[in-house]
């Protein structure tokens, strides 16, 4: 649904609608701009336009659960958000590094702001959850990793590769 800025939920043996969004954003490519995450009720998608917000819908998408601000994720919302391991937070790239938020709630728990802007391209890349970390990058060849509980900075690494690319995590490599 990027192009009209609707979601759709399809029954997969027909391809029958199930149920759709209203429209978020009609601005074309800028509207819906990240991949969905997905916890045990809830489908949650970033929107830059025309007001950059995490919406979050039941899973027939007929219902809207969340609707929250992001007025610090310009730009940042072209990756996507990710979840811990049990889907109680949700972790969305923001102008500045990532903010946390509950999913049962949409409350704030957190914002790691390290400086990464739109305007200065370092705009963080959808974060990667493992063992209570999360790893980005910023478009300008740094790795970060950052306390899944707390939004603090553990390190930060030049990984001398331009661009913004979502981190591989396994076992106990990157």
């Amino acid at each position: 649904g990027i192009k009209y800025g609707q979601l759709y939920c399809l029954n997969p043996d027909t391809g029958a609608i199930i149920g759709n969004t209203s429209v978020i954003a009609n601005q074309g490519w800028v509207g819906l701009s990240s991949t969905a995450a997905v916890t045990e009720d809830t489908v949650w998608i970033n929107s830059l336009q025309p007001e950059t917000r995490l919406y979050g819908y039941s899973l027939d998408l007929k219902e809207e659960k969340y609707n929250i601000s992001l007025p610090n994720a310009t730009g940042s919302m072209y990756s996507s958000p990710s979840l811990s391991v049990d889907e109680t937070v949700i972790y969305v790239p923001s102008n500045g590094g990532v903010e946390a938020y509950s999913t049962s709630t949409g409350e704030k728990l957190w914002v790691a702001d390290f400086g990464l802007t739109y305007a200065n391209k370092y705009q963080p890349s959808t974060p990667v959850y493992s063992n209570n970390v999360l790893y980005f990058t910023d478009g300008k060849s740094q790795l970060f990793a950052v306390n899944a509980e707390t939004g603090e900075k553990i390190w930060n690494v030049s990984c001398k590769v331009a661009g913004k690319s979502t981190p591989a995590v396994t076992d106990s490599k990157i």
